[in-house]
């Protein structure tokens, strides 16, 4: 099955939620600013993925005239 520039986006998304994730885990983190940073980042980041997932679940079965 071929990728769609959604699946790419999502998977790019995931990626970036991913490597701030990483970075709180290994204590990448040098203050408390940077902290706030980080899980802003990542919360922005899970409402894209929610906004995009909904999106698809209200288009689908949707049909262009």
């Amino acid at each position: 099955m071929a990728l769609t520039i959604i699946d790419v986006l999502k998977q790019r998304i995931e990626e970036n939620i991913d490597r701030n994730t990483d970075s709180l885990k290994s204590g990448g983190v040098r203050n408390f600013e940077e902290y706030k940073e980080i899980t802003g980042a990542i919360q922005g980041l899970a409402t894209c993925l929610r906004e995009i997932d909904d999106l698809m679940q209200n288009t689908e079965g949707y049909e262009d005239d």
